[in-house]
C-alpha cells in the first residue's frame, strides 16, 4: 500500500524501486508477511521513504547484509541516509536529496 506520489524520474525513483523489491523479498522470507506499507514524502530539498510491513516483528536486531547493505551503499552514494529499526516492528527510513 502506497501513500504519496512516486518520484517521476531520477535516482529517487530508482532507489524506491530497489527499496520496494528488497523489502518485499525480506517481508516474505523473514517476517512471513504479505503486505508493504510505503509512505513517500517530497520536500523542497528531497524525498523521504518509510517502509513497514504486516509481518512478524524481528526477533532480534537486523544486521544489514546482502540486499539491505547494497541498498545502503546505493543510497549513500547519492548523499542519502538510511536507518533500520527493528523494535517494536520493522521500519526502514530513507532520505534522499533532489538532483
Amino acid at each position: 500500500e502506497q501513500s504519496g506520489d512516486v518520484p517521476e524520474t531520477g535516482s529517487a525513483r530508482d532507489i524506491l524501486g530497489q527499496v520496494i523489491g528488497e523489502c518485499a523479498a525480506n517481508t516474505a522470507k523473514h517476517a512471513e508477511g504479505d503486505r508493504l506499507f510505503v509512505t513517500i514524502k517530497e520536500t523542497e530539498s528531497g524525498y523521504s521513504f518509510i517502509v513497514t510491513n504486516n509481518g512478524a516483528p524481528p526477533k532480534e536486531p537486523i544486521i544489514e547484509t546482502g540486499g539491505l547493505l547494497s541498498l545502503r551503499h546505493a543510497i549513500e552514494r547519492i548523499s542519502g541516509t538510511m536507518s533500520v529499526t527493528s523494535v517494536p516492528t520493522f521500519r526502514l527510513s530513507i532520505t534522499l536529496p533532489k538532483e
